[in-house]
């Protein structure tokens, strides 16, 4: 056989074997391939925006077979009623961070400015109790008798939200109308307080730990409400949060605040109307995904400390603790929680 055939035959096996080695590659890289979810991780700054991102970079970093990518949205009724206007196809492959059991049941009902009713999302995980006294300077107003006339802001105008703590104050015996309800978010009742031109507003917090009362942190909007004035809390009796769950249909619950001073605010133990941030899948979300991101979270819970303070409060035993039924969180997830001996809220409370 001459050089030059040789040769030849030489160039053509190289060949070959580059090739093979490209499809067996091609066909590996194929085999792996990642199914992207989106993360709609609600307005910048939340808890539920800052950790959201966090659940992306985590599951990023530990899944071969899952890629999220999160953005910034404007809210989360907005959010819920773009995700449930989507075909089937496409949403099932987005998570929902930051809403409570009250926005999705606002959803799910269609109230408007919703449109429904649509497919029912499924939690996964809990990222933190969200718990919101009424605060007050004054330090008459302690009876629903006492708020007549008075000016208050529970959230926005067109919030499930809203309409649950207005639920709570007509069972305690002052029914819409009865008062000037004013539309805002934590900074508004804040500002409104320190200026005198809000009598009352709700105030927002992280809460955790076993008990009626638990351990609190404020959120930015409280902290500087209860360190810039003296203020009290208007607890309403909790046979009213009951009452109001009953008429709504809403999953109205109270979330014990153990006493704490802030600032120049001494907060006694109270309770406030509890809205947990918490993740959200469709709830035709393929199992393995879901079972995968349940893993992760639980495994790596550790992690989101490093992202927020309030990650800092994420345990195991929080995980399966959104304030809804049990049915409301995806089945696999419950078999996940069930397998580790955790408790849902129902269990609990």
């Amino acid at each position: 056989m001459s050089k030059k055939i040789k040769a030849l035959l030489f160039i053509s096996l190289a060949v070959l074997i580059v090739s093979i080695s490209s499809f067996v590659h091609d066909a590996k890289a194929s085999s792996t391939k990642k199914i992207e979810l989106k993360l709609w991780g609600g307005p910048l700054g939340s808890t539920g925006y800052v950790l959201s991102f966090a659940l992306a970079e985590i599951v990023n970093k530990y899944s071969d077979s899952i890629r999220i990518r999160a953005t910034e949205t404007k809210g989360w009724a907005a959010d819920i009623m773009g995700w449930q206007l989507l075909p089937e196809e496409e949403a099932k492959y987005i998570i929902l961070g930051g809403p409570g059991p009250i926005h999705i049941k606002q959803g799910i009902d269609g109230k408007k400015p919703l449109k429904g009713p649509f497919m029912e999302p499924r939690c996964i995980a809990l990222i933190s109790h969200m718990p919101s006294p009424w605060a007050t300077a004054d330090p008459k107003l302690k009876t629903a008798e006492d708020l007549k006339g008075k000016r208050i802001i529970f959230g926005g105008a067109i919030s499930a939200f809203t309409d649950s703590m207005v639920a709570i104050l007509e069972a305690w015996g002052l029914p819409a109308g009865g008062y000037k309800l004013i539309p805002g978010g934590f900074e508004h009742g804040a500002t409104g307080i320190i200026d005198g031109i809000i009598d009352v507003a709700y105030m927002g917090s992280s809460a955790w730990g076993p008990g009626e009362y638990k351990d609190w942190t404020p959120n930015p909007a409280t902290e500087r409400l209860f360190s810039s004035k003296v203020c009290y809390i208007i607890d309403p009796p909790l046979w009213t949060f009951e009452k109001a769950k009953e008429k709504t249909g809403y999953p109205i619950y109270a979330l014990g605040w153990k006493a704490k001073k802030v600032g120049l605010s001494s907060i006694p133990n109270c309770h406030g109307m509890v809205n947990d941030t918490s993740w959200w899948v469709h709830k035709a979300l393929p199992d393995e995904i879901v079972k995968e991101l349940c893993a992760i979270i639980y495994d790596h819970i550790k992690e989101f400390g490093s992202y927020h303070a309030t990650g800092k409060f994420m345990s195991h035993e929080t995980l399966p603790d959104t304030a809804c039924t049990k049915d409301w969180y995806h089945p696999v997830a419950i078999k996940f929680y069930k397998g580790k001996g955790l408790k849902f809220w129902e269990e609990t409370h």
